[in-house]
């Protein structure tokens, strides 16, 4: 078996439909694309939320209860 053969079978099949072949050719290219920028893209809002998030104060204070005076009948008659 010749070892030319292989390639010449391949370079007659992708010519013989050249225009399948380069639609094909285009879209894995963009799907290759697309899947690369969808990758950054998280990567980037994970690294983004996470700064947001886990770099700031909690919104959690603490302080003394005030508590109402007790007050007698002539000053809520006053009122």
């Amino acid at each position: 078996m010749k070892l030319n053969l292989i390639p010449d079978i391949a370079k007659a099949l992708l010519l013989a439909r050249w225009k399948q072949t380069l639609i094909a050719a285009i879209g894995v290219t963009f799907s290759i694309t697309m899947f690369i920028t969808l990758l950054s893209f998280m990567n980037g809002l994970n690294h983004l939320l996470d700064g947001l998030i886990l770099n700031r104060t909690a919104h959690v204070r603490l302080f003394n209860d005030i508590k109402p005076t007790e007050c007698n009948h002539k000053q809520m008659e006053r009122i």
